[in-house]
């Protein structure tokens, strides 16, 4: 599965939609994930930058990324500031 971007707004998170150039970038890419040891840490680059990422312009707020691996949800957030 992909990373998707959200936005915080109204007390919710929203799901952006992902930008044409992103799902021509990884529609075929393989994100597979790896099993890791109790207490490990994988490491994942990604060659796009958020705007990118991004069906929409990223204003002032905050965001996060998701990603889900083994039927958990996995978040990194952060702000948008002018």
């Amino acid at each position: 599965m992909s990373v998707l971007t959200a936005k915080y707004r109204d007390g919710k998170w929203h799901r952006l939609p992902k930008s044409k150039k992103y799902d021509e970038t990884y529609f075929y890419a393989s994100m597979v994930s790896e099993k890791c040891p109790a207490g490990g840490t994988k490491t994942q680059e990604f060659s796009l930058s958020l705007p990118d990422m991004a069906g929409e312009k990223l204003t002032p707020g905050k965001y996060r990324l998701e990603k889900e691996l083994s039927f958990d949800w996995y978040f990194a957030e952060f702000e948008v500031i002018e």
